[in-house]
């Protein structure tokens, strides 16, 4: 299963003084993915885990930081489009735990 992360994924940064901040958060996120995608692909199962979760984790800050903008139609696309990148990741993490059988972790990051 392929997952790779097309460079189309990239999302504009909205024109406002955060824009740059934002823009570099989400391309981390992105690279993040880039790098759980190359572990995927390499059967490296806990190794990609982790990539996914802090590129799952990057970005829900970024739909945070975008929703609280405002409703902006710029916006709104935005949340969409991050919105499918994430959920793409947090079923492939999902997918993983159960096909390697790793626990989630709890709340204080120990597995369950």
């Amino acid at each position: 299963m392929s997952l790779e992360v097309s460079p189309s994924a990239s999302v504009p940064a909205p024109v406002d003084t955060a824009a740059p901040r934002l823009r570099v958060l989400l391309q981390t996120a992105l690279d993040s993915a880039r790098e759980a995608v190359v572990l995927d692909e390499a059967q490296k199962a806990r190794e990609a885990l982790g990539q996914y979760s802090e590129s799952v984790r990057l970005l829900r800050e970024v739909l945070a930081r975008v929703r609280a903008e405002g409703g902006q139609e710029v916006a709104r696309r935005e949340v969409a489009r991050v919105q499918a990148i994430l959920d793409t990741y947090t079923s492939r993490i999902s997918i993983l735990r159960q096909i390697y059988r790793i626990p989630a972790p709890t709340f204080d990051g120990e597995a369950q």
